[in-house]
């Protein structure tokens, strides 16, 4: 999978996917689907359009992102698809008309097909909608597919509603609306080394600033390393017992003893297994941290 800049000029025939993707969610994947299977049909390929960077800041939004460019990349690559273009959103973005930002789409790649949702707005103040892209693609000899986000039998998919859930902390609900577990990707750091003081040595885990926070809690969770699954305990938030109240992210890999120290790994939630807890003592975190293993195996 090639990462193309919005501005580049390429002249490979493409089908495209048009939106932000911020959750990626099962709504997002059947548009993403209509586009792979267009490319295919028409025998070119497939392309998705998304922003590298936050566009709520431009938008007078203090909304974090479900899933960064980095972990959106990882996903669309899982989806088979050949090209991500991408676009810094900036004020100058922002600004451009639904007829401006068509022409240049065009002008810069070879557009063959274009997949949208059913709600898809573009240009200024969304003043593009799904209908005037229709007819613009009617008139330059491009296919069009517009996609009404139905699956299996839910048809209220989008990413506000993945981002309460998250900031919910109710990961089983968020991941029934997505394609692939919710995750978080961040480096591997070295921190003060209480958990392995404990016996149950942790990944620390550093994620960007426009990440949105996951509810405080200990998770069951998994990490995807060198083709093996390994089950893990995680812990997001502070770490009342020791008096640390920084949002932290830190992993227990069941049956793992690799130095991974400087890596990206991905952390994939199944289940919010309790709250964050004061305990009195180390004996009663101990204590604790063997039940939540025990419903994690």
């Amino acid at each position: 999978m090639q990462v193309l800049h919005f501005d580049s000029k390429n002249n490979a025939p493409i089908c495209v996917a048009l939106g932000f993707f911020d959750s990626v969610h099962l709504g997002h994947k059947k548009v993403i689907l209509n586009c792979i299977n267009l490319s295919k049909k028409l025998g070119v390929k497939s392309a998705i359009f998304t922003f590298s960077n936050n566009p709520y800041k431009f938008l007078n939004s203090e909304d974090k992102l479900v899933y960064t460019f980095e972990e959106r990349k990882q996903i669309f690559s899982k989806l088979d698809l050949d090209f991500i273009i991408e676009r810094k959103f900036d004020e100058n973005f922002m600004n451009i008309n639904y007829l401006e930002f068509f022409n240049e789409l065009i002008a810069n790649f070879n557009i063959c097909g274009i997949s949208v949702g059913n709600d898809y707005t573009f240009g200024y103040l969304g003043e593009g909608t799904s209908d005037i892209l229709k007819k613009l693609c009617v008139q330059n000899n491009i296919e069009f597919i517009q996609e009404d986000c139905f699956v299996n039998g839910i048809k209220d998919f989008s990413s506000t509603l993945v981002r309460r859930y998250i900031k919910e902390g109710n990961i089983e609900k968020a991941n029934d609306l997505l394609p692939f577990d919710y995750s978080i990707t961040g480096k591997v750091i070295r921190c003060n080394g209480v958990g392995r003081g404990l016996g149950f040595p942790t990944a620390n885990i550093l994620i960007g600033e426009d990440k949105l926070p996951l509810k405080e809690g200990v998770y069951s969770s998994y990490i995807e390393y060198k083709g093996k699954t390994y089950k893990c305990l995680t812990n997001v938030g502070a770490r009342p017992t020791f008096f640390e109240n920084v949002y932290k992210i830190e992993t227990y890999i069941l049956d793992f003893n690799k130095d991974i120290y400087d890596e990206n790994i991905t952390v994939f939630f199944n289940k919010k297994i309790r709250d964050v807890i004061k305990f009195e003592n180390e004996r009663q975190l101990i204590s604790q941290i063997n039940k939540d293993l025990a419903e994690v195996k």
